[in-house]
């Protein structure tokens, strides 16, 4: 069986002795597939005498069976289809990625076209990781329908400080703090009335706006729903 490896870290270490010791009969590691050549990929190869390449076509061209991602989610997001649709096996521990629903569904049909298998370990699902990465689309898609949008905005203008749970928005128009909190009170009450979202409005010494839970307990198909209830939402309280 010819394998590639996705990532130059622990587990390809790990693969790569065992492979070494022959404790995988018939098993070939074709190639190790990094970004850079000063990768520790790169280094990780030449270690063990494999072949070292940069990028998805070099390491298809080694004619990998399948291929092992021990890289990271964005390695998962970028190769696993393209993998797929060329039949590669395919092999994902960074099993958190596949909490995209878009993403999964990309796969799956991939793997259903072109008959290659889509492995998922028992090792790899669930963990923090993939906690994580629920959070992460769902803080996401709700910032997805935040930038199409000119009555709303995020709280904290910086994207690298804000939350990817408890997720905080402020109204666009502060010019008057009275009204928008009477509207803020109005919104979360009209959404609960319909069923549709509760307890989301912001907190009381914050500014006037919204607070939308985006942790790993809910879907991501529920935040892309929840957008057109909180356009909804606006327009009927004015």
């Amino acid at each position: 069986m010819r394998v590639g490896l996705l990532g130059g870290g622990t587990i390809a270490r790990l693969v790569l002795e065992t492979i070494g010791r022959g404790a995988l009969a018939g098993a070939e590691v074709v190639a190790l597939a990094g970004r850079t050549s000063g990768s520790g990929a790169a280094a990780l190869a030449k270690q063990h005498g494999v072949h070292f390449v940069i990028g998805r076509d070099a390491l298809l061209a080694r004619q990998p069976e399948v291929v092992l991602e021990a890289a990271s989610h964005d390695a998962v997001r970028e190769h696993l289809v393209p993998l797929l649709k060329a039949g590669v096996h395919t092999v994902v521990l960074s099993a958190g990625a596949l909490v995209d629903d878009a993403l999964r569904r990309a796969a799956e049909a991939a793997a259903s076209t072109s008959g290659a298998m889509l492995y998922v370990p028992s090792g790899g699902i669930g963990g923090l990781d993939a906690l994580i990465a629920r959070a992460d689309a769902n803080a996401a898609a709700l910032d997805r329908w935040v930038q199409g949008t000119d009555w709303i905005e995020p709280l904290a203008a910086d994207p690298a400080i804000r939350s990817n749970t408890s997720v905080c928005l402020q109204f666009a128009n502060r010019s008057n703090e009275e009204a928008n909190r009477a509207r803020q009170k109005a919104i979360g009450q009209l959404l609960e009335r319909d069923d549709a979202a509760y307890d989301i409005t912001a907190y009381r010494d914050a500014p006037p706006g919204l607070r939308i839970w985006c942790g790993a307990t809910v879907d991501t198909a529920d935040i892309e729903a929840l957008g057109p209830w909180l356009d909804w939402a606006w327009v009927a309280t004015r």
